[in-house]
């Protein structure tokens, strides 16, 4: 199991930054980890709405289908990605500032099956995909600093 977390200064407001980054349509925008993202069930950011979103994997790609698991809205959205074999939970709450907000993004990836065996060897691939992101999600919410 692989885990990354990191916290995002924006000055966009908590409304807007949420709008933006629980909006899995518009992941390929900002994660350059992911080809392409789709929504498959339900409308927008709502419970139970899945997505399908491809990502490299060694030389091909894969489809990971993800779903929302739990949503308080403008505030918190957890999502459970899936293919056969990898899950990934991730978790991006939202908390409002006096000059904008504070994005949270928390990510755990795990290998499935046969594959299991080397989740203790995830941990600096995980943290490289989760540090590109991170760039791109404070390039996404122009103006915004990472923090430490």
């Amino acid at each position: 199991m692989a885990h990354y977390a990191t916290k995002v200064h924006t000055s966009l407001s908590a409304r807007e930054a949420f709008a933006l980054i629980a909006d899995f349509r518009n992941l390929a925008q900002w994660d350059p980890g992911v080809i392409s993202s789709a929504q498959t069930s339900g409308d927008g950011v709502e419970l139970g709405a899945t997505y399908d979103v491809e990502v490299p994997i060694g030389r091909g790609t894969s489809i990971l289908t993800y779903e929302i698991t739990h949503v308080t809205p403008h505030r918190l959205l957890r999502v459970v990605g899936e293919d056969r074999r990898f899950r990934s939970v991730d978790v991006i709450e939202v908390e409002p500032t006096a000059d904008g907000s504070i994005i949270t993004y928390d990510a755990t990836l795990t290998l499935k099956g046969a594959l299991s065996f080397a989740n203790r060897f995830l941990d600096r691939p995980f943290r490289r995909i989760g540090d590109a992101a991170a760039e791109g999600l404070a390039k996404a919410v122009e103006g915004a600093i990472l923090v430490p």
